[in-house]
């Protein structure tokens, strides 16, 4: 039977971690001091990991927060590649900019301002399609609506992949009642559409607060 591993030896792994720009442990801290949420350092990682593997010319990341990340990833593009992301809040886009610029990756990253589901955002996101990587990691309600819209702009041998998909382990609860009631039926939602898409192999990965991954077919082998 799989057990939880105890906090000491989370805090040994992550300790272990290679940060690929020095600049990342400031935004760490810069973050957790603004109550700023970002992926878990193991999660930036395995992103890290994903996109060195994948070697994608075209990543788009929703949700960006305080560009964590978003560095990360970065870090393992190939030359030429790009990554364009979104977040709908104002002052956590103005802290990515900020972030990037402090790190020196202009030449690789664009964020906006924009939310992914608005008309605008949707016009945006289509522009620099196809993509080869897909980072999800915004208001939960909204994933079931990204689904469809990134499952259609990601090539052939694409990544998806989606945070918090276990929310707290309330996704596995079954339905949820009061404030999280919403986030928790679109996750349910958003997992099922990812697993019954004939187009994609999807799993659940139990790293941070779970992480979907799903690959699209190649169709040309």
């Amino acid at each position: 039977m799989w057990e939880q591993l105890p906090e000491r030896a989370v805090r040994y792994a992550r300790a272990q971690l290679t940060y690929p720009l020095p600049l990342l442990r400031e935004i760490e801290e810069q973050a957790k001091a603004q109550k700023v949420p970002i992926v878990p350092p193991e999660v930036a990682a395995f992103l890290c990991t994903l996109v060195r593997l994948v070697r994608p010319q075209q990543v788009l990341e929703i949700g960006c927060g305080a560009a964590f990340s978003t560095l990360w990833m970065a870090a393992a593009l190939p030359p030429g590649a790009r990554l364009y992301g979104l977040d709908r809040d104002y002052n956590r886009s103005l802290m990515s900019n900020a972030n990037i610029r402090l790190a020196g990756r202009q030449d690789k990253i664009t964020i906006e301002q924009k939310d992914a589901t608005s008309e605008d955002g949707k016009a945006a996101i289509r522009a620099r399609a196809p993509y080869d990587f897909i980072f999800i990691d915004c208001e939960k309600r909204v994933y079931p609506e990204l689904w469809g819209l990134c499952s259609e702009l990601t090539r052939p041998g694409g990544i998806i992949v989606a945070d918090n998909v276990l929310f707290r382990g309330l996704v596995g609860e079954g339905a949820a009642a009061g404030r999280n009631s919403r986030g928790v039926a679109a996750l349910q939602e958003f997992l099922d559409l990812a697993r019954n898409d004939v187009r994609y192999t999807s799993q659940i990965i139990p790293l941070g607060d779970g992480l979907l991954v799903a690959i699209k077919e190649d169709t040309h082998g």
